[in-house]
């Protein structure tokens, strides 16, 4: 129970970068003892999904600059070790959805994107690196759109690129442009997320 719970804080953004994670208060919320609560924290640190605060304790990674930019070229290559993979076994395919054929959120549809490329090329390893990297940018991915103006459009382009390409080397090119820019962005993207989330604002983006 503790450990869907606190999955799900994470993956939704009800928590923010840097944001101590209580375990009393987690606790009391759930009306569990501390100690199923730690073991649930001590899983996700070793996870790579938060941080052991110095001197105990653990939080939300911090949005630094630095950090973010390492986690945008992270993903990144996990995205380009995937469609190398498939230059090997082209006969696998990547099943990309389409932007124009879905309803709903189109970031949501290229974090989809993005887990159908790494996906294909049937390593678990790699998707599941893939996936706690994509954990670790869920703020970030919404300031971006506070960032860039056009995200939506860069998204609905990207998917198409994708779905239309027809060698992993076009679509690494795509990724590789996709991700780039948040690379070179990361320093407003993180001062971005400090500033809303000094106004406790930032669940509002």
């Amino acid at each position: 129970m503790a450990i869907g719970y606190l999955r799900q804080q994470l993956a939704t953004g009800a928590v923010w970068p840097g944001q101590p994670l209580i375990i009393q208060d987690i606790a009391a919320e759930l009306k569990l003892s501390p100690t199923p609560i730690r073991e649930a924290l001590a899983r996700l640190a070793g996870e790579g999904l938060i941080e052991v605060r110095q001197g105990g304790g653990y939080r939300l990674w911090p949005a630094d600059a630095v950090d973010l930019a390492d986690l945008y070229e992270a993903h990144l290559c996990a995205l380009l070790s995937g469609l190398r993979l498939l230059v090997n076994e082209p006969a696998r395919g990547v099943a990309v959805v389409s932007a124009q054929d879905q309803d709903g959120d189109v970031l949501a549809l290229t974090e989809a994107a993005f887990d159908a490329l790494v996906r294909a090329c049937g390593n678990h390893v790699l998707l599941a690196w893939r996936r706690s990297l994509a954990q670790r940018l869920t703020w970030a991915r919404r300031a971006e759109a506070v960032v860039f103006g056009d995200v939506e459009a860069e998204a609905r382009g990207l998917i198409e690129n994708l779905t239309r390409a027809t060698d992993p080397g076009e679509q690494a090119r795509a990724v590789a442009g996709f991700h780039r820019r948040r690379r070179d962005g990361a320093e407003l993207i993180a001062r971005v997320l400090r500033d809303l989330g000094s106004r406790d604002s930032i669940v509002q983006i």
